[in-house]
């Protein structure tokens, strides 16, 4: 079945019939969107529409399906072969969707709970650390001791100066990547989403 070949004999049979893409989408009760879609070849009309389009385009299903008007002496073989390729692309069809949920179980399942557990604790301790290293050099200034805010390495007690300025450091990077699985968790959505609409369109 060439989607191409039937997107171009759809756009071709509305413009003789003078009607625009929502023209179209109206009388067959889809959106414009979609009309473009099978007109550019990057979708097909689902087998419920199939009918009331050949009706407003003047064609028969065996037109459609072929991308051209059949000659009255190639009906039954053009036929024949448009029924053999209609089976097939709805096997293509379901085999992509299957192969989609299951992907998309897994995203679930693993990749997303992970991305937003990795976002919300990285920006989460992307602002405390500024904030502890805040506390401390408040302390310090002020001479007061801040006993539950420690840096140190091994033994060594960091300086508060030190401490603050390591700690904002510590705090953007931790909030930096926070802030990148969270944008990588939103297009994982958003690429799901429209591949669902891509596969049952």
């Amino acid at each position: 079945m060439n989607q191409e070949k039937i997107g171009k004999f759809i756009l071709e049979l509305r413009k003789e019939k003078n009607m625009t893409q929502m023209d179209l989408a109206d009388k067959i009760g889809v959106t414009d969107r979609a009309i473009s879609k099978w007109e550019n070849g990057k979708g097909m009309p689902d087998l419920s529409l199939i009918q009331p389009l050949c009706k407003e385009l003047g064609i028969t299903i065996n037109d459609l399906l072929s991308g051209e008007k059949i000659d009255k002496n190639d009906y039954q073989e053009k036929f024949e072969e448009n029924v053999l390729n209609t089976i097939k692309y709805s096997n293509e069809k379901i085999i992509k969707c299957i192969v989609f949920y299951i992907g998309t179980f897994f995203l679930g399942i693993f990749i997303v709970p992970t991305l937003g557990i990795i976002a919300l604790i990285f920006i989460l301790c992307g602002i405390i650390a500024p904030l502890g290293g805040l506390i401390k050099l408040i302390g310090y200034i002020f001479n007061f001791g801040v006993p539950f805010v420690v840096f140190q390495i091994r033994n060594f007690e960091l300086d508060p100066i030190i401490s603050f300025i390591l700690s904002v450091t510590i705090g953007l990077v931790l909030y930096l990547i926070g802030k990148g699985a969270g944008k990588l968790l939103l297009k994982c959505i958003k690429y799901v989403k429209n591949k669902q609409i891509e596969l049952l369109s």
